[in-house]
């Protein structure tokens, strides 16, 4: 059995559905250097993680999420992103999410604690097994 210091970083710090979060915690522990791509696009669970992302985001931004998928629908890719951006003047919600799980997984490699949010939207940390 591996050893709390190798386990890998989806297992260690039980972060499936918070896509962004394991890059976020790597690249403040000097895991993944500046430049290379953000962990989860590598991490073995990254298609399940991403799907219960876009569940939680969902529910997260009702409203901004539905919109978004509307849109998906006529347009792909980074024109979509930018139609988006451009008419809500806001990030696609899915997007925005991963930013804050970014951050929240920088910031718990860092002090320990998540970003405080409010009740709504603060990461519950430590992540109970899914």
């Amino acid at each position: 059995m591996a050893s709390y210091e190798t386990e890998a970083i989806e297992t260690r710090l039980n972060c499936l559905g918070f896509f962004g979060f394991g890059g976020g915690w790597a690249l403040a522990k000097g895991l993944t250097a500046r430049g290379e791509t953000l962990y989860c696009n590598r991490c073995p669970l990254n298609r399940e993680c991403w799907e219960k992302h876009k569940a939680r985001v969902s529910a997260l931004l009702p409203a901004l999420t539905e919109e978004f998928e509307k849109m998906a629908q006529e347009v792909q890719g980074p024109e979509l992103v930018m139609r988006f951006h451009e008419k809500f003047n806001t990030l696609d919600p899915y997007s925005r999410v991963l930013g804050g799980n970014v951050a929240d997984g920088i910031n718990i490699a860092t002090v320990g604690t998540p970003i405080d949010r409010g009740a709504w939207a603060t990461i519950p940390w430590p992540f109970l097994t899914h």
